[in-house]
């Protein structure tokens, strides 16, 4: 697989993924070394147990040569792994600056389709046409005061004086027809007192 990521063609960045096939192999690798080494360990076991330790010392020195090229194989993984992540961001870096290319050009292709003094003076215009329709909504509804200037005191005594009158009028009839005055504790109607003889006769005497 080329080496080849997104980016201009000038500045072509190696292509991240490439470097996954390799970290596969590698780690398959330490797979099958650890595998031998435990293999070796078990010989040595064995071989210890029939006290054959020179064959034993053999088995050691392999299962120790198989660990010394696990660590060299993780230790190449790991920096693998950085590059890895290093040509990933820098891919993502390449691809904001085309984005941002691609933005400026657009950018710059809208602004020359916009005239700035004509939008001003379109603006402009329009807070004129608003000004207008403004003053002309406050002239319609003013109020126009038709007949607020006459002078209407003496209409106005005269129908006071008419309703004074209606008052007066109805609370007579009210009083006319009143049910007449109720005794409290009675519950009859006390008659109206007479006058005695001597009373009228002596009042006559008095004005005669």
């Amino acid at each position: 697989m080329p080496l080849v990521g997104k980016g201009s063609k000038k500045n072509a960045i190696p292509n991240a993924e490439a470097l996954t096939g390799s970290l596969k192999g590698m780690s398959t690798s330490n797979m099958m070394w650890e595998k031998r080494i435990e293999a070796e360990k078990a010989r040595a076991r064995e071989l210890i147990r029939k006290d054959d330790r020179a064959n034993a010392q053999l088995a050691l020195r392999r299962a120790r040569q198989f660990e010394h090229m696990v660590n060299r194989t993780t230790a190449m993984m790991g920096n693998l792994e950085t590059i890895q992540m290093g040509i990933q961001s820098a891919q993502q870096s390449a691809i904001f600056v085309d984005t941002l290319t691609v933005a400026k050009k657009e950018l710059d292709t809208a602004a020359k389709t916009i005239d700035t003094d004509k939008v001003q003076d379109m603006m402009d215009d329009m807070a004129d046409k608003m000004d207008e329709i403004n003053a002309t909504t406050e002239l319609l509804s003013e109020d126009m005061g038709m007949g607020m200037d006459l002078d209407v005191g003496d209409e106005l005594a005269a129908l006071e004086a008419e309703l004074a009158t209606e008052s007066m009028a109805e609370f007579s009839a009210v009083s006319a027809n009143a049910p007449p005055m109720q005794i409290p504790g009675a519950g009859v109607t006390a008659p109206p007192a007479a006058t005695r003889p001597s009373e009228v006769d002596s009042l006559e005497d008095m004005f005669t």
